[in-house]
């Protein structure tokens, strides 16, 4: 459990999207932030995304970033 996130956090999230290919983080902050998770979007990116990503469960496309570990606008995902 990363910075007091819920493990049950990224799960939800990686099965929501992990059969989708690529998305973009728009559509993970709408999933996260919708009736259909008790998370909210601040737990996003440090608690779920940036862990994902470290144990490989998350891919980021980086020609639509330009950092790693960060998620700007645009920014496409693909979960493992």
């Amino acid at each position: 459990m990363a910075a007091g996130i819920p493990y049950g956090h990224r799960k939800s999230v990686r099965r929501r999207f992990a059969s989708e290919g690529w998305v973009t983080i728009e559509q993970v902050e709408e999933y996260v932030a919708s009736d259909d998770t008790d998370y909210y979007g601040g737990q996003l990116r440090k608690g779920a995304l940036v862990p994902m990503e470290k144990a490989g469960l998350l891919e980021a496309d980086e020609g639509s970033r330009k950092k790693r570990r960060t998620y700007p606008p645009g920014t496409l995902l693909r979960f493992r």
